[in-house]
């Protein structure tokens, strides 16, 4: 007969669950203002903060996917974009929309032909709303280490049928993934994307088209814009950057790459000034700002609003007239260049 063991049956104990404490969370100013802290580094100064996630929208046709594309090349050689520092490292360019033939082609239209350039170019990628997107980024960043990751297009990285733009807590879902991903890889993801139809208030994140919790989850975002007077303007804003608008030059025709013109506002203050300027030369001297305004065809106020400008800087002279008008002249200083 063989022996029967009875062991003695183990319980488990409850585990108890950690109650929230606030104080945990709440610091003196004393304390906060004493603490060290990191200052904000930028993979491109004043633009792009790294790490982070980005976007970089606009209509289509305007030339984004060249602007990026030149972005790669200066990031991935060290160069300066748009004016502006760069940090030098590896570039992963997803150019899902492109294949390799249109690729090619537009590297050698920007000149960026040096084999040595670190960049690396994937053509199609299992869609980023999925887990095996995740994954599969994840072993991209692991490989190839870089420190700017674009993602051209949105539309087409989460291109299976169960996902739409305007989705909200779907998108939102994956771009928090992706603002993760970039903070513990240390490095940008920077998402091309479309405006909206329409889109003109010249807000950066208001414009993206799609769920209004896309410019939420980043960290910065850029629009780029084609003005009604024929210009370009790109508006960067963000959390951590200082703010830009650029009036921006692109190149059709010889090397298809963009350039920074100025500061948009300054270059929009200067054109105005000269037409006022312009057009007390043609009026000849000693006019009033309502003359001033119909000749060179801004409202009224805008002129007054310049003009009160120009009179403390003495790019104009002004006299009160009999009748109590204020007629202006162009200083003698003042410049038409």
């Amino acid at each position: 007969m063989s022996e029967i063991i009875i062991t003695e049956r183990t319980i488990a104990k409850p585990t108890k669950t950690k109650v929230f404490d606030w104080r945990e969370h709440a610091i003196s100013h004393k304390a906060l203002m004493g603490k060290p802290f990191k200052q904000i580094d930028f993979l491109v100064n004043d633009l792009m903060c790294t790490p982070g996630l980005g976007i970089i929208a606009a209509i289509k046709k305007i030339g984004k996917s060249y602007m990026v594309l030149q972005l790669s090349g200066n990031v991935s050689s060290g160069t300066p974009f748009l004016g502006h520092t760069v940090r030098q490292g590896t570039v992963v360019y997803m150019a899902l929309e492109d294949g390799e033939n249109r690729v090619h082609a537009r590297l050698k239209e920007q000149g960026l032909e040096d084999e040595n350039l670190p960049i690396i170019y994937i053509y199609q990628f299992p869609p980023l709303n999925t887990k095996e997107g995740i994954i599969a980024l994840k072993q991209v960043i692991s490989e190839y280490k870089p420190i700017l990751i674009i993602i051209d297009t949105l539309a087409k990285a989460c291109r299976n049928v169960s996902l739409k733009e305007n989705e909200a807590g779907a998108i939102v879902d994956i771009f928090n993934q992706l603002h993760d991903l970039a903070i513990e890889s240390k490095l940008v993801i920077l998402i091309v994307a479309h405006h909206g139809k329409g889109s003109s208030t010249h807000d950066a994140g208001f414009d993206i088209r799609g769920s209004s919790g896309i410019p939420g989850a980043t960290d910065f975002n850029i629009g780029l814009y084609r003005n009604t007077d024929g210009t370009y303007e790109l508006v960067a804003e963000g959390r951590d950057i200082p703010g830009e608008d650029l009036r921006l030059n692109f190149d059709k025709e010889i090397t298809h790459t963009w350039s920074n013109a100025g500061d948009e506002q300054d270059l929009r203050r200067k054109e105005a000034e000269q037409k006022i300027i312009d057009a007390i030369i043609t009026l000849g001297q000693k006019v009033d700002a309502a003359n001033i305004a119909e000749q060179a065809g801004v409202d009224r106020s805008t002129a007054q609003y310049h003009l009160k400008r120009m009179r403390k800087d003495g790019t104009v002279t002004y006299e009160i007239s009999n009748n109590k008008k204020i007629l202006y002249s162009t200083s003698s200083t003042s410049s038409t260049d």
